[in-house]
């Protein structure tokens, strides 16, 4: 998997849950029905205004981080 399976200019990110200091957003595989959830830790979000409703593109910076890191997980 790399950034652009989950990145398309239509994508959108949908958040999920506040948990333990972390927003959880879910995004969904392009082409596919199979939705991955991804963390953004609280202390990255300084500043800044996360919406219910995300274009993907705008959280790129932690999806490609959690694929990296190998903590993108697939949720039902």
């Amino acid at each position: 998997m790399n950034i652009k399976d989950f990145v398309y200019t239509t994508s959108l990110c949908h958040f999920n849950r506040y948990f333990d200091g972390s927003l959880y957003y879910r995004v969904r595989l392009v082409g596919t029905n199979d939705w991955y959830e991804f963390e953004i830790p609280i202390a990255d979000t300084t500043g800044a205004t996360f919406d219910r409703d995300i274009k993907a593109l705008l959280l790129m910076r932690w999806i490609r981080k959690a694929i990296e890191n190998k903590t993108l997980k697939l949720v039902s």
